[in-house]
């Protein structure tokens, strides 16, 4: 989920008792670790090759969610006045935990095992920014902040009310899986791979993905209608013969990587082929799919230029 989000989501918890058990050190151990895990967004400083290979990587780690933990319990102990480090080690280490869940249930992939697998993990439930969670959460807060006598239980009542939010979610994406698996079958396709992908504004609104050997199939569709647009159809090119080169070109490599359902464009070049990569899991109206890979190629073949068209 976006920054925001998981800052207002650790204010929230803290108000179910921490900030009044713990004090201002609870709660702030409690924010900081909650949006700790992000701290991997200065990679873009460096270059988005860093950053798409290493974000949700360390930092998001089930492993490693103890250390980031430690780290931030020992940050907030000059606010705490004698509070004793594992107390607050135990409410950072709910921070960070809650931080990964947030991000797990979107489809960017978070790597849970990291360092001993680079495996991107994803529940698809949630686009990354969903204005109704974020809403709520701001409504609770507000409330809690507003009864002040009351903010514990005000505050379990919003974070009750957030968890079945979260719950529906993944109801509907099962709704949406299936009905995603039901047209491959109805149309014949021999899936080798289904998704369905939340899009924004909407938790009826779904990006559905069928890969086959062939071809891949995009169709977008609600929950609140009974039948399924057409699909989409994306055929599948190879890269090999004169396009081997850019098969090999690292970039590509990394993005064959990151992404689920990938698409190969091939055009005329000034100078040879131009080999365009994306990822239908962010290919949907109104935006460019980003982390779009570019190739271009000269008339031998030879790769003249690679990097990000997105």
């Amino acid at each position: 989920m976006d920054p925001v989000t998981h800052a207002l989501t650790g204010a929230l918890v803290a108000e179910t008792g921490f900030r009044q058990r713990l004090g201002r050190a609870g709660a702030v151990a409690l924010v900081v670790a909650a949006e700790a895990p992000d701290v991997d967004y200065v990679l873009r400083l460096w270059d988005r090759t860093v950053y798409l290979t290493h974000h949700r990587g360390l930092t998001h780690s089930l492993i490693m969610a103890p250390a980031l933990a430690a780290l931030v319990a020992a940050a907030c102990l000059p606010v705490g006045r004698g509070r004793r480090f594992i107390r607050l080690f135990g409410v950072a280490l709910l921070g960070v935990l809650m931080h990964i869940v947030e991000d797990l249930v979107t489809p960017f992939g978070t790597m849970l095992l990291a360092p001993l697998s680079w495996r991107r993990f994803s529940l698809d439930w949630f686009f990354i920014i969903d204005p109704y969670f974020s809403g709520a959460l701001l409504a609770a807060l507000g409330a809690a902040w507003a009864w002040r006598r009351r903010a514990p239980r005000v505050a379990r009542v919003g974070v009750a009310a957030l968890a079945a939010y979260l719950g529906l979610t993944g109801v509907l994406h099962a709704v949406a899986l299936g009905r995603v698996d039901r047209l491959a079958v109805d149309r014949g396709w021999t899936a080798n791979a289904t998704a369905a992908f939340p899009l924004p504004g909407s938790p009826f609104a779904w990006n559905g993905v069928v890969a086959t050997s062939e071809a891949s199939y995009q169709v977008l569709f609600s929950l609140w209608d009974e039948g399924m647009p057409a699909p989409r159809r994306y055929q599948a090119v190879a890269l090999d013969g004169p396009l081997r080169a850019a098969e090999e070109a690292p970039i590509v490599a990394l993005f064959r990587w990151f992404a689920r359902f990938p698409v190969v464009e091939v055009r005329k070049g000034g100078e040879g082929p131009v080999v365009e990569l994306y990822d239908l899991r962010f290919q949907y109206p109104l935006r460019r799919a980003p982390f779009r890979v570019r190739v271009q190629l000269d008339g031998n073949g030879r790769v003249l230029k690679s990097g990000w068209a997105s």
